[in-house]
């Protein structure tokens, strides 16, 4: 994926588990289809032609299928120790209602393209 996490990674063990969750319910299908499609009927990842027409065909049920896995665990039920039982979109529309909106501040486009850049590090050559 050419991402990576440097140091010590305990606090990302939620999303690490989002992604299992993702990659169970909706990827390993598409794996299986497109690994079929390959080993079967001559689909070739290296052509760029397949992978387009791929894209063609596939992307929206893929999305569709990722849409589907969002809006069942936005709504989904958590244990909430102490708590009654929230689901993701409850606790987020009932965390603003008490807290308030949080980084209302306004961000333009430009702003927000370049927000993270290292640019010390984009000038050092030793880094590139």
């Amino acid at each position: 994926r050419g991402a990576y996490i440097w140091g010590r990674s305990v606090h990302n063990v939620r999303i690490e588990r989002l992604w299992a969750d993702v990659t169970i319910q909706v990827g390993a299908s598409w794996a299986e289809t497109f690994t079929m499609l390959e080993l079967h009927y001559g689909l070739n990842i290296n052509d760029h032609a397949h992978v387009w027409l791929l894209h063609h065909l596939f992307l929206p049920a893929i999305n569709a299928a990722l849409d589907d896995f969002h809006i069942a665990w936005n709504n989904h039920r958590i244990q909430i120790r102490d708590s009654p039982n929230r689901s993701p979109e409850d606790m987020y529309g009932f965390d603003m209602f008490v807290h308030g909106f949080r980084g209302d501040t306004f961000i333009s486009d430009e702003e927000l393209e370049v927000y993270g850049v290292d640019w010390d590090a984009l000038r050092d050559p030793s880094i590139l």
